[in-house]
C-alpha cells in the first residue's frame, strides 16, 4: 500500500496537529492501514520547516500547479488540503483569498488527478458556507448561503471536488484512528460537521472531471 501522505498548510497549527496525530496513530482506510506513513508537509514560501523527525517539508505556493505536481506524486496515498486564507484576511485581501482558497484547491485536485487513480484528497470546509444565520443544528440538508467571499470560495471548492468521478470517497476512508468520512450531502458539499477536524469529520474531495477547471477565470476587480 502507498505510504506517502501530503498535508498542505502543513506548517500551520492544524497541519502540525494532524501530522503529529498521523505519526502517532497511523491512518486507516477501507482497504488497509498506513502505520508508518511518509509524511510530506507543504507550507508557503518563507515558512520555517517544522523540524519534525522523519517528516519532509516543501516550501511552495499552493496555487503553483507545478509545485503541487512535485508534492503529489504517484506514490501518494492521501492529501489533506488544509492551506487556506481565513475569513478576515480573505475579505481584506480579496485577490489573495480567492487565489488560495479556490484556485489553490484547483491546483491540488488537478495534481492529484494527474498523479493517477486512487489518491484520496480531503479538505476542510467552514460554517461560512451557510451564511450569517446558521441554524443551531447543521445537517447535510442545510442549504449553503454564503454571504462573503470566503464562504463562497469554500462552497465552490467543495462543489468542485464533489463533482469528480465516483461521487463521495469510499465509506471506509478514514481520519486518524479509523473514523469514516461523511458522505456528500444534498447541497453538494461533504456533510457532517463542517469544521473539518478529526472527530468532526474530514470532508472528501475525490478529484475533477476530465479537463479539470481550466475554464475557471479570475474575477475582474475587487469586492467592494
Amino acid at each position: 500500500m502507498r505510504r506517502r501522505i501530503v498535508i498542505t498548510g502543513g506548517a500551520g497549527f492544524l497541519g502540525l496537529r494532524l501530522a503529529q496525530r498521523i505519526l502517532a496513530d497511523g491512518l486507516a482506510f477501507s482497504d488497509g492501514r498506513i502505520d508508518q506513513p511518509e509524511l510530506v508537509l507543504v507550507g508557503r514560501p518563507g515558512t520555517q520547516a517544522p523540524g519534525i523527525l522523519g517528516v519532509d517539508f516543501i516550501a511552495a505556493d499552493v496555487t503553483d500547479a507545478a509545485a503541487m505536481a512535485r508534492a503529489i506524486t504517484p506514490d501518494t496515498a492521501a492529501v489533506f488540503h488544509l492551506a487556506a486564507v481565513v475569513s478576515g484576511q480573505a475579505e481584506a485581501e480579496f485577490d489573495l483569498g480567492y487565489s488560495v482558497n479556490l484556485l489553490g484547491t484547483q491546483a491540488v485536485l488537478e495534481a492529484a488527478q494527474a498523479a493517477g487513480p486512487g489518491i484520496r484528497v480531503l479538505t476542510t470546509s467552514s460554517l461560512a458556507v451557510f451564511g450569517e444565520n446558521v441554524p443551531e443544528v447543521v445537517t447535510e440538508a442545510t442549504a449553503t448561503q454564503p454571504t462573503n467571499s470566503y464562504g463562497m470560495a469554500k462552497a465552490m471548492a467543495g462543489m468542485f471536488g464533489a463533482g469528480g468521478p465516483g461521487g463521495a470517497l469510499p465509506p471506509g476512508a478514514g481520519a486518524p484512528g479509523g473514523g469514516g468520512l461523511p458522505p456528500l450531502g444534498p447541497n453538494g458539499l461533504p456533510g457532517g460537521l463542517p469544521g473539518g477536524l478529526p472527530g468532526g469529520g474530514l470532508p472528501g474531495m475525490p478529484g475533477l472531471p476530465p479537463g479539470g477547471l481550466s475554464g475557471l477565470g479570475k474575477p475582474k476587480g475587487k469586492k467592494r
